[in-house]
């Protein structure tokens, strides 16, 4: 048989053993894997199958003893560690998986069975899906020995796993494969919650399975970013053979994942192994992958179902990495995600190992002293931060570090140990140790905590400055230690100067550029100056800072008591240059009104104006002087006098028109809508007409077409004038008529509107045909009928000004005669002629085109063909309508048959006999010997039911004679095989 019947074979088998099981049940899953990482979630995988060939197993390893093997990369990225690797072996077979071989990177494949301490259970789904699962984390090598994919899909090789012969043997047409199910922490992952289960099952047809994992931990806000990984055996590429995933939370709504590689929704155990791209590898600094998994050998094989589809299929076994971004609800507590799998049309797929990724936030710890520099026994707070206010936040328990101050620090007395913003947890910080540890605690997403510690120096030891961070007084990143995985240490270096005695109090200055400066003070005894952060050699004269030069100088201060002195104090002194107050330019009008000077700069600097009058009689400059406490300098400013026509940014005229465009004969309404510095305004306007007026908001009416251009001429308190000018277009009134290419046509066939109208100020022509169809600017304008009947064709033409013009012309569509010649049918050889006419309504005139060429109204026909009539009314619509009759008289031989007695296909015999008109019948079964096993003569028996001498025959193929006569007369003979299944 064909690779498609034999697999269309076992499907019906799968069917029938699925039925007995009893359809929908599920079995017991298995949560392998749960908790919340500083890392991820991954697989890699192959299947044993070769293309084309089912026979063919694959064997990539070529190793001593092994029959069948496939292997695979694990890509990770760099610095990961694996906390969890499981196997999962699947695949077809009535009998349970025992024994399984596995190869680590640089090692040699090691046999693992039921007794192997990696045994983690071989749980059989139904129709024969089986599983071996083994627990193999501890057989991983340290760093997992990551590889890194190449150009062309070919993997380094340096992290290939292999699987190779398992017990039992797997039947020889059946796909199977492996997949290694990864978890691994890295320090530059995500932080996430993540889940292994499996359920070995196999999917009936449209009976959803359903695994539930429960308490998977979500972000309480915000976007909610996930990944599901799915494996699965048997699957098909194509659309003859669906499933289809979804995903959802706690009771809210579900949503279908797509598949990797081809992003189908409806085809997801398609044969693929594929990665979506925002895989958890790829997300934490490993190589960009999505689509085929090329990092396996070997991997590509050609689609069994469709031989088009190359390069990626596997073969009967899938395992595919997913998108479940956004589906996901946010909550405050864990939720159960439910993942569902449908079989949606003849496949026969088995399923069961998943995992969910899910990317969550930890909690960031921060740590500051205050203040940073103490007196020797003095006490400085320690505060440690802890903000739970990261995107993707959760809520979080259980979080604890530990901080080892450094050997000159140690817990002061009292500790005064405080815990703020957080309900839960511990200090244990005892004066004169240098330990402080911190349990316990419990933050809900957003929020924060706080920890304080009161701590002070070692007595005896002394730390003047911190520029080196000495070690013995520096607290940073280091010290931290026994930090909860729900915790990123973000700590920074934090030094504390322990000194006998305090800096001095200073104050910064600051001076106008050329300003007199006064010599440095500071609030202390025994002062000393230096120049430089480090000290060396300082000056008991204060110094005096220079005020050429703009920038900024520091100058350092000491006070020494009982012959110490103390660490430096930074006094910095800044120079800045003077700002020039900014005015506008000014611009009088000739012998205008004198106005003030403004006393205030566009830039805020107050003073006062010399003159302090503006003279408008001619063009001078006045000299602006800044108030005293200001850093500024007097700037001069020249202000321009003018005629009117120089001086347009004093007056603007401007006018509001009431329309743009008039229809002859309307009225336009105007407004004075000008700008005007120096109220009040005196206003002419012109309307182009030859008629003007002084009102500011006139009426005037346009009797006849044309442009007319509209001015206004304002004049303000100044004396000063502007002009506006505005065009205004007055539309002739418009006409409309239509015209049609013809009155009557049949349904189907168009016709052509032609408008005449006035285009000057048109904005649309809009048809209406009068049967629910409009359309709009076009003209000509072509239509077609698809119903008869008597119809008005409208045309409205609307103008921008004019109100708008319509017309309308009648026209009648005549429908297309009904034509019926019956349905297709048959007719046996030398039987009564059967008689084709028109089965509807006929009417008058109707003239007759048989495909014949016979013109009468009823055709008789004798034997098998195509016959077809043409009917054309007395309007000149015609239609046609065609007719098949097949021949008659034949036998239908089925070519297998199940003798099993569940009722179906359980007797050999030719079925239509009886209603084939049968008059004579013989038909004699032979087994492979030439015997004959089964004889009859009646047309309307049973037939063979696998039996001879009431013992049932071996399946196979068994030869057979049959000779029929019919009722007019003929005889057939026929000869050939059929096959008997068990």
């Amino acid at each position: 048989m064909s690779a498609f019947i034999t697999r269309n074979f076992y499907y019906c088998l799968l069917l029938f053993c699925t039925t007995l099981l009893s359809a929908g049940r599920l079995q017991a899953q298995n949560i392998r894997y749960r908790g919340n990482i500083k890392g991820g979630f991954t697989l890699t995988g192959n299947t044993f199958r070769y293309n084309q060939v089912f026979t063919d197993f694959l064997n990539t390893e070529a190793a001593a003893g092994v029959d069948r093997s496939s292997a695979a990369d694990l890509v990770l990225p760099p610095g990961s560690k694996i906390i969890k690797a499981l196997l999962y072996v699947e695949g077809m077979t009535l009998t349970p998986i025992t024994e399984v071989r596995f190869k680590v990177p640089g090692g040699t494949f090691q046999s693992y069975n039921t007794a192997s301490p990696e045994f983690l259970g071989n749980p059989g789904g139904s129709s024969g899906y089986q599983q071996f699962i083994l627990d193999v984390t501890r057989r991983i090598p340290a760093n997992g020995y990551v590889s890194t994919l190449s150009s062309g899909g070919n993997p380094s090789g340096a992290g290939r796993y292999a699987v190779a012969d398992f017990s039992p043997a797997l039947s020889t047409n059946f796909g199977y494969g492996w997949s290694l199910f990864v978890v691994y922490t890295n320090p530059a992952s995500k932080y996430r919650s993540v889940s292994i289960a499996d359920n070995n099952t196999y999917l009936s047809l449209g009976i959803p399975v359903d695994l539930t994992i429960n308490d998977v931990v979500v972000p309480v806000t915000g976007p909610v970013k996930a990944v599901v990984g799915l494996t699965g055996s048997y699957g098909d590429y194509g659309a003859s053979w669906g499933d289809n995933v979804s995903l959802g939370g706690s009771g809210g709504a579900a949503s279908y994942l797509a598949d990797p590689l081809t992003g189908s929704t409806s085809d997801i155990l398609n044969s693929s192994i594929a990665f979506c791209a925002g895989n958890n590898v790829s997300a934490d600094g490993g190589p960009a992958m999505s689509g085929n998994y090329m990092a396996r050998s070997p991997y590509f094989f050609t689609c069994p179902n469709d031989p088009s589809v190359a390069d990626w299929s596997s073969y009967y076994f899938d395992a595919d990495i997913m998108d479940a971004s956004g589906i996901l609800p946010n909550s405050n507590i864990p939720i159960d995600v439910k993942l569902t799998q449908t079989l949606t049309s003849a496949d026969a797929i088995g399923s069961g190992t998943y995992a969910i990724s899910v990317d969550i936030a930890a909690a960031i710890l921060t740590k500051a002293f205050d203040p940073q520099v103490i007196l020797p026994g003095g006490t400085t707070t320690c505060t440690f931060t802890i903000a739970n206010n990261q995107a993707g936040a959760i809520n979080l328990d259980n979080i604890g570090f530990t901080d080892n101050l450094p050997p000159g620090l140690i817990v002061a007395s009292p500790a005064a140990a405080v815990i703020n913003g957080s309900t839960t947890g511990a200090v244990m910080a005892t004066s004169g140790s240098n330990i402080i540890t911190v349990s316990g605690l419990s933050l809900a997403a957003g929020q924060s905590a706080t920890v304080t510690v009161h701590i002070t120096n070692v007595p005896g030891q002394l730390n003047p400055a911190c520029a080196a961070n000495p070690v013995a007084f520096t607290n940073g990143f280091g010290n931290i230690n026994g930090v909860s995985a729900n915790l990123v240490n973000n700590v920074s270096d934090q030094c504390l100067i322990v000194t006998p005695t305090l800096p001095p109090a200073v104050t910064s200055l600051t001076y106008c550029q050329f300003a007199t400066a006064l010599p440095l003070t500071a609030a202390g005894v025994n002062l000393r100056w230096y120049t430089s952060a480090s000290g060396g050699t300082g000056s008991t004269t204060p110094p005096t800072p220079s005020t050429a030069v703009p920038g900024t100088t520091t100058w350092y201060v000491s006070q020494t008591l009982n012959d110490v002195e103390s660490p430096l104090a930074a006094l910095s002194v800044s120079v800045i240059e003077p700002d020039t107050p900014l005015f506008d330019s000014m611009f009088v009008c000739l012998g205008a009104i004198p106005k003030p000077l403004p006393v205030v700069s566009i830039n805020g600097i107050s003073g006062s104006w010399n003159p302090a009058i503006v003279n408008t009689l001619a063009t001078a400059s006045y000299i602006f002087t800044p108030d005293a406490g200001q850093c500024a300098v007097p700037v001069t400013l020249p202000v321009i006098v003018r005629s009117a026509k120089e001086i347009p940014w004093i007056l603007d005229a401007a006018m509001t028109l009431s329309r743009d465009t008039l229809c002859q004969g309307d009225t336009l309404r105007l407004s004075n809508s000008s700008s005007v510095q120096y109220p009040p305004v005196s206003c002419l306007w012109n309307f182009g007409n030859g008629s003007s007026t002084t009102d500011p908001n006139p009426v005037v009416r346009y009797p006849a077409p044309g442009a007319y251009t509209v001015a206004l001429i304002v004049t303000d308190s100044q004396q000063c004038s502007d002009t506006a000018y505005h065009i205004l277009v007055v539309d002739s009134l418009p006409s409309l008529t239509i015209g049609l290419d013809r009155q009557r046509l049949c349904t189907g066939e168009s016709v052509t509107c032609t408008a005449n109208y006035t285009l000057q100020g048109n904005t649309q022509l809009h048809w209406d045909f009068g049967d629910n169809n409009n359309t709009q600017g076009n003209n000509p304008a072509l239509h077609a009928y698809d119903q008869a009947g008597n119809f008005t064709i409208k045309a409205i033409a609307r103008y921008r000004a004019c109100k708008e013009r319509a017309a309308q012309e009648n026209i009648t569509v005549a429908a297309f005669p009904d034509v019926y010649i019956g349905p297709d049918t048959s007719i046996c050889p030398n039987s009564a002629p059967l008689l084709l006419s028109n089965r509807q309504q006929r009417d008058a005139g109707d003239h007759y085109l048989w495909n014949t060429g016979d013109t009468s109204a009823v055709l008789k026909v004798t034997g098998e063909g195509i016959y077809s009539l043409s009917v054309e009314n007395a309007d000149g619509c015609a239609t046609r309508d065609e007719t098949v009759i097949h021949r008659d008289c034949y036998l239908d031989i089925p070519n297998a048959f199940t003798p099993d007695g569940d009722g179906l296909n359980d007797f050999f015999f030719p079925r239509q006999l009886m209603a084939s008109g049968v008059t004579a019948f013989s038909m004699t079964v032979f087994n492979r010997w030439g015997n004959a096993v089964f004889q009859s003569e009646k047309p309307d028996g049973r037939g063979w039911d696998g039996r001879f001498n009431s013992a049932a025959q071996p399946a196979g193929v068994y030869p057979y004679l049959i000779n029929v006569t019919f009722n007019n007369g003929r005889s057939e003979h026929y000869q050939g095989n059929v096959t008997l299944l068990r």
